[in-house]
């Protein structure tokens, strides 16, 4: 990181620990107004949520300065949203989310289970293709479950985050070429018994999209639509297919910024928006779970969401920096959409930790074996801070 980054960033915490120094008598006396409707959220300021609107202010400049391939961030906390900035393009335009789709399938999943069209994540993955005859068949194969697709553990030879997206030698890229997305994953061989080892798959996802299509004689859209879309007020999307019209498991739903948003309240909801129970709340439960294997991982994944345990969030995550930030410690929900391809680092979680989280003058900014009131940050501290930072960038 250069000298001239440090420094920014080091001006941008001094900043927002005196702002918070300010205003945090005052934010303890807010209560909460209602201040309108947006896209079916109830909208506040940040003050009557008990957030730094200046401290936020000071996140978009910082984004503008250094990041400007992000193009927009939604803040929801308590349910309101309280901050949203458009930094390209506006707040009615749609985006791939990519990988952050993998999270809505995991959805779709566990609401099929709760209506008995699958019986459960231990149902063999190629029972639900009897039509079909696959490859490098073994037992290995036969015993590859539900379970592991939803967890990337499924044990089949696939090369997706060690190369470019655009390299042919990409799983993931040699895929899309195929004719038949389903039959090309599954024909694959197995390396590994199933759970033994982690290896994103982003074509695992999409097997799941066709169970979904199979298991409820509904297409995946059709049935997000009515179990997911409809009752969360999401009217603006759009979702291609496989060549066999398997809508896309992996990556490709587009959204808006604040509809991405809803995905991140509805989990932090426990399934539940408005009153009502959507998604099973132990479905949610077990996906916000680390089911990765033992292993020197920085990062856990539970069924299509990231798990950041030193952090104490979930989130959505996909390529090029798409994110639906959880936090439930704080009731936040913090969104990013992007285009960042060459990034390899933490951008979302970073701003969360730096500027979205300190905005809560009752939070504490938590770091390895030492937690630090945003009000006693010493600058040494902001030194540490920011070397830590530095140090995460590995998926």
């Amino acid at each position: 990181m250069k000298k001239k980054h440090y420094s920014q960033i080091l001006h941008s915490l001094i900043v927002i620990i005196v702002i918070n120094l300010m205003l945090s008598i005052s934010l303890g006396q807010a209560t909460t107004e209602i201040i309108g409707m947006i896209n079916d959220w109830e909208t506040s300021t940040p003050e009557e949520q008990g957030m730094n609107s200046k401290t936020l202010d000071v996140l978009k400049e910082y984004i503008k300065k250094n990041y400007s391939g992000i193009y927009s961030t939604v803040i929801i906390r308590n349910g309101f949203l309280v901050e949203e900035e458009y930094f390209q393009f506006s707040a009615t335009t749609k985006r791939n989310i990519y990988s952050c789709t993998k999270s809505f399938i995991s959805a779709l999943i566990g609401v099929a289970i709760q209506e008995g069209a699958i019986d459960s994540t231990n149902n063999s993955v190629l029972s639900f293709f009897p039509d079909k005859t696959f490859a490098n068949l073994d037992d290995r194969k036969q015993n590859m479950t539900l379970y592991h697709l939803l967890t990337m553990t499924s044990g089949l030879e696939w090369n997706e985050l060690q190369v470019g997206y655009n390299d042919q030698n990409n799983s993931l890229y040699t895929m899309w070429e195929a004719n038949d997305w389903i039959q090309y994953v599954l024909d694959q061989k197995m390396v590994d018994e199933p759970g033994k080892i982690f290896n994103y798959n982003s074509g695992t996802s999409h097997v799941m999209s066709a169970i979904i299509n199979r298991t409820t004689n509904m297409s995946t859209l059709e049935f997000a639509k009515s179990r997911l879309f409809d009752p969360l007020g999401i009217e603006d999307y759009s979702w291609p297919t496989d060549p066999n019209g398997t809508y896309k498991g992996g990556e490709g739903l587009e959204l808006t910024p604040r509809s991405l948003a809803k995905l991140g309240q509805l989990y932090l909801n426990n399934g539940s928006w408005k009153g009502q129970q959507i998604v099973p709340e132990e479905w949610v439960t077990i996906s916000r779970i680390d089911h990765r294997p033992p292993g020197n991982h920085s990062y856990g994944y539970g069924f299509q969401w990231w798990i950041h345990p030193d952090r104490d969030i979930f989130s959505a995550w996909g390529y090029a920096e798409q994110r639906v930030i959880v936090v439930p410690k704080y009731q936040i929900i913090a969104v990013f959409t992007s285009y960042m391809p060459n990034y390899e680092g933490d951008i979302g979680a970073d701003l969360v930790d730096m500027f979205v989280i300190p905005a809560t003058p009752s939070s504490e900014i938590t770091l390895p074996n030492k937690t630090i009131n945003p009000f006693l940050v010493t600058l040494p501290s902001i030194l540490i801070m920011v070397t830590l930072r530095k140090h995460r960038r590995s998926k």
